[in-house]
């Protein structure tokens, strides 16, 4: 067998060996997914019963039986949060890589204003060092992600500093580039830096800071899933610094566009004729964080609500703009995907929907709909099937 022959074959069985650990990704995201809205769905009606009975007694309750409602309540939020959180984490396991060039310092910059909220009225004061920023290969979605937590993480842990100086730092090497963001928070002890980025790993009591412990297990995966790792340092002035390093695209970005091929290659982005304005409504960050950079990233806008009840409320605001695609969960607390359906119909006549879901890949004609949904998208959502489903559905 000549060498050109052992080559082809060791090709061939890589290429399958890649194919069925995409397969078994994608099985993974799926389960996951379903597993955490079967489960958060029996956390909210349980939570919703005890609400019942509470009224129900009124003020008739005694003081232990409201003692243990509100042990009933408390535990299904922290159940609840605990699920979005791991579902959240799961989806960083599937999650498809797409590595381009990244304006890192606009990304950064994009990710502090959309925290602004998280620390109004508090003085915050920001400093960002590096010239030039690099245009690293990274998954934009994924890096922004990443540096969310991590900036979400130091203003969190910052709390009661006053001011809070928290300064994001890039510096880039020819064998690697490394983003750092360290703060004046309350620190952590040295000698348990390994164990931060492991699930569920907390330092502080839950009632002072809150949180289940998996934000920076997240920001692992996700560097992790570009090739790159992560670093915690505690310095001896107090505060801390976390990191993250990538390497340069190289292997790594052709290791992953193999890993992530598909058997039918996806449209280019102009495949659907025109930029549309997009109504995402998803009741998980990490799903409508993501879903929404790839949606931008194919150059459309996006409003993005943080659940079926805000998107209601943006429906039916008087300065809604037009929409020209809803592109909605399907189960979600409170208010679901059937009546944010309907209500855009009602408000938006013409307005085509795309119904993501990991629970029911037969939607259509399956539930009381003013009419049937145009597309159904499988989650985890990959870009090449949002490409497809862009391009059938706006054709």
């Amino acid at each position: 067998m000549s060498e050109a022959t052992d080559i082809s074959a060791l090709q061939a069985r890589l290429q399958a060996a890649q194919a069925e650990l995409a397969l078994v990704r994608a099985e993974f995201g799926t389960f996951s997914s379903r597993i955490s809205h079967d489960l958060r769905g029996i956390l909210h009606n349980i939570d919703g019963f005890a609400v019942v009975l509470e009224e129900q007694l009124a003020g008739q309750a005694s003081e232990r039986q409201r003692h243990y409602l509100g042990r009933i309540s408390a535990g299904t939020r922290r159940g609840d949060s605990i699920l979005g959180d791991l579902a959240a984490l799961s989806a960083a396991v599937v999650a498809e890589v797409e590595l381009v060039p990244v304006d890192v310092k606009r990304l950064v910059e994009q990710a502090i204003h959309d925290l602004a909220s998280a620390y109004a009225g508090r003085d915050v004061q920001w400093e960002l060092a590096g010239a030039p920023w690099p245009r690293p290969m990274a998954d934009p979605a994924l890096l922004r992600l990443a540096v969310d937590q991590l900036l979400a993480n130091a203003v969190k842990f910052t709390r009661g500093r006053e001011p809070a100086l928290i300064r994001v730092e890039v510096t880039a090497h020819e064998e690697r580039w490394s983003l750092a963001v360290a703060d004046n928070g309350v620190g952590f002890d040295s000698a348990y830096a390994a164990r931060l980025f492991s699930p569920f790993e907390r330092l502080h009591d839950a009632t002072e800071f809150e949180g289940n412990g998996i934000g920076l297990a997240l920001v692992r995966t996700l560097v992790q899933r570009q090739g790159g790792e992560v670093s915690a340092q505690a310095p001896a002035a107090g505060g801390a610094i976390f990191g993250l390093t990538l390497r340069p695209a190289g292997a790594v970005s052709r290791a992953r566009r193999t890993e992530n091929a598909d058997h039918h290659p996806a449209p280019p982005a102009e495949a659907c004729g025109r930029k549309l304005r997009v109504l995402l409504v998803d009741d998980e960050a990490m799903v409508r964080m993501t879903v929404k950079l790839m949606l931008e990233r194919e150059g459309h806008q996006v409003l993005a609500p943080a659940d079926g009840a805000a998107a209601l409320q943006l429906l039916v605001s008087a300065d809604c703009a037009p929409i020209d695609l809803l592109v909605t969960d399907w189960l979600m607390p409170q208010v679901g995907g059937a009546e944010v359906i309907r209500t855009a119909r009602q408000f938006l006549p013409g307005v085509r929907v795309m119904v993501m879901t990991g629970q029911r890949p037969d939607l259509h004609g399956q539930h009381d709909l003013s009419a049937p949904v145009d597309h159904v998208l499988a989650k985890p959502v990959r870009l090449g099937e949002l490409r497809r489903a862009l391009a059938a559905v706006m054709r």
